[in-house]
């Protein structure tokens, strides 16, 4: 039985992706990064940035660091009280790059209890998500 076609994958624009990575690569731009923003009243957009392969990963995170920093400055939620110890200890584990799985067992707790703890860090914090939280934990004094 014959495999059947699939479907390319295409941009908002109706080009095929890889027609558009075919397009960068010849450019010389081997690397990238997306990161989400949130905008006010609950709108969505991406910030992108694509490099040059031999740049490596300092121009990446510096991208990254710059989004979360745009994010800050256009529409983060107000900051919603202290932080509980949990809550303050959990957004440094995610700072230092560990999953909420990672998170659990070195707390002892549960992966969905450790969940809990990141989202309510999030929304004292007015944090967008958790790699958001992480830095405005570290930001206001609660990640040494």
């Amino acid at each position: 039985m014959p495999e059947s076609p699939r479907a390319s994958p295409t941009t908002s624009s109706g080009t095929e992706v890889g027609e558009v990575r075919e397009r960068l690569l010849s450019w010389g731009l081997g690397r990238g990064m997306t990161m989400p923003l949130h905008l006010p009243g609950r709108g969505f957009a991406t910030l992108t940035a694509f490099v040059e392969a031999e740049v490596g990963e300092a121009a990446l995170a510096q991208f990254a660091v710059m989004a979360l920093g745009l994010q800050d400055r256009i529409g983060a939620a107000p900051a919603r009280g202290p932080l509980s110890p949990r809550e303050a200890e959990c957004p440094g584990h995610t700072a230092d790059g560990l999953s909420a799985k990672q998170i659990a067992h070195v707390l002892g707790r549960s992966e969905s209890m450790v969940v809990k703890h990141l989202q309510a860090a999030a929304a004292k914090l007015g944090a967008r998500n958790r790699s958001h939280a992480a830095v405005l934990a570290t930001r206001q004094g609660w990640i040494t």
